[in-house]
């Protein structure tokens, strides 16, 4: 009997230490998804921009549709 519990016992330890690296993994992916939402930038006002160059400013302004970026 005392084998069984020692082996369920191993069993949940297993599995903790396997929902360890899942954890982390959402961690690292909510950290990466907040990065790039704070460094988007808005493509109209980068059309509009004179520094952006120029085949970069013609091809998303043909990506997106002209009456949803004003």
């Amino acid at each position: 009997m005392r084998a069984f519990f020692r082996s369920v016992a191993a069993m949940i330890v297993m599995s903790g230490l396997a929902g360890c690296t899942s954890i982390s993994y959402y961690a690292q992916s909510l950290k990466g998804h907040v990065e790039i939402m704070a460094a988007r930038q808005d493509v109209g006002e980068l059309i509009d921009d004179p520094s952006t160059p120029g085949t970069l400013r013609a091809r998303m302004a043909s990506a997106s549709p002209s009456d949803s970026l004003r």
